[in-house]
Parts: structure tokens; C-alpha cells; sequence
């Protein structure tokens, strides 16, 4: 439902995704789960790997940036990696708000937050003047975008990128009108 929010034209089959969880990092990346990776989607096998992180909130936005990857596969392929990384690391840090005691019929809701590991990675590269040109990053194919060296970037700059675009100026928790549908 969070990605409909930002995608309200794209109609979702009610077909349950796949996730496989491992029980530690060392167990994923025994099983073939990519090194520098806290998760993955696989788009030939469909199926969403992840591992329990200790902190639970820190597994929940490896599997809420996941799962946009998994959401986008059914309706573009070959997506921009700078869109299909910075989506993701924008929806990840969403968080499950229950409903209030005593409301009718409440139901739960997941709220956009500010993504605590990118936000903090791009504030220091702005003020280290250690970014890449706007053209570059949307034109880097997936292996220059997980560039050892510059992947933490990356990431922060795609998904700052896709903030504005969504949020614009509005401050965590209020509404904005999406720059794109």
C-alpha cells in the first residue's frame, strides 16, 4: 500500500511475494547472498533474500528497500539504477504506525520517514564536496553504482534525489504532493 501511495496508477496483482530470511549474515552470504549486501531481490528467481539483523528496525528497512525492488519488477524492467536504488532506499526506513487504542475499526498505517544510514552519508559528501554530477549518476550502469569505493554515496545521493522529487520541502510526517506519478 505505501508503494501505491507514490504509484497510484499501477494496478497490483494480489499475488504474495516471496522472502527468504536467514537467520544471521554469515548464513545469507554462505548462500550466495552478495558480500557487500544486507539483502537482495532476484529478479530470475522472483524471491527476496534478506538475514535477521540484531537490530529488528534495521531488518525491516533491508526488507522494505527490497521489497520496492520486488514491487517495480512486475511493471519495468531494466530500471535506472539511481531510480530503482534510490526508490528503494526511500522506502525503506518506512515504519508501521498501529492503530490508535479505541479507534473503529483502525487499522495500522506505514509512515515515510528520512532515511537515518543514507542522510547522513550525503550530508558528509556535500560538505566533503565528494558527490557525483547529477548527468553521471543517472546514467551509471549497476556495476558503477556499486563501485566499492563510492556505493555508501551513490545510494545516499539517488535516494536524496528521489526525496525532493517526493517530499519536496515538506517536513517528515506531513503530506507533500509527489513531483512524479
Amino acid at each position: 500500500k505505501t508503494y501505491t501511495k507514490i504509484f497510484p496508477e499501477i494496478v497490483k496483482d494480489k499475488r504474495k511475494f516471496p522472502v527468504i530470511v536467514y537467520e544471521s549474515d554469515a548464513e545469507y552470504h554462505k548462500n550466495g547472498g552478495p558480500q557487500m549486501a544486507g539483502g537482495h531481490y532476484s529478479s530470475f528467481m522472483r524471491k527476496l533474500y534478506i538475514f535477521q539483523y540484531p537490530d529488528d528496525k534495521d531488518t525491516k528497512l533491508v526488507l522494505y528497500h527490497e521489497g520496492f525492488h520486488q514491487f517495480l519488477d512486475d511493471y519495468l524492467d531494466e530500471a535506472p539504477q539511481w531510480f530503482n536504488e534510490g526508490l528503494g532506499a526511500f522506502f525503506g526506513p518506512s515504519q508501521y504506525i498501529p492503530p490508535k487504542k479505541g479507534a473503529m475499526g483502525g487499522q495500522g498505517s506505514m509512515q515515510l520517514r528520512p532515511n537515518p544510514w543514507r542522510l547522513k552519508t550525503i550530508q558528509a559528501a556535500i560538505s566533503a564536496g565528494k558527490v557525483r554530477h547529477f548527468a553521471d549518476l543517472m546514467l551509471m550502469s549497476q556495476a558503477e553504482m556499486y563501485d566499492e569505493e563510492w556505493a555508501g554515496i551513490h545510494y545516499a545521493e539517488a535516494w536524496s534525489i528521489i526525496y525532493f522529487l517526493v517530499r519536496g520541502n515538506a517536513p517528515p510526517g506531513k503530506e507533500a504532493a509527489p513531483y512524479f506519478h
